[in-house]
């Protein structure tokens, strides 16, 4: 399962933006964030891809959830997958 925030799929930011790594330690300005856009989402949909064939190479699933939606979405998808339906 891929958790992703809407805001990682999309990179809405326009403008100057900093980015702040999880830990605090590194940080990145950039002046037109939106100039990142397209090769970001390429990027991401390419690292997405890798993922999905990971996971069908094992005979597993692959299900993305997006913290916008209630956690309770995906754990039920899970439930369902494991015990076969």
């Amino acid at each position: 399962m891929q958790i992703l925030d809407p805001a990682e799929e999309s990179l809405p930011y326009e403008g100057r933006t900093e980015f702040l790594s999880p830990t605090g330690g590194d940080r990145w300005v950039i002046d037109r964030a939106q100039s990142l856009r397209s090769r970001y989402r390429e990027r991401f949909e390419a690292h997405r891809a890798k993922l999905a064939a990971i996971a069908k190479r094992l005979g597993w699933s692959f299900l993305v959830h997006h913290t916008d939606r209630p956690a309770s979405e995906p754990l039920l998808t899970l439930i369902m997958r494991m015990q076969g339906g």
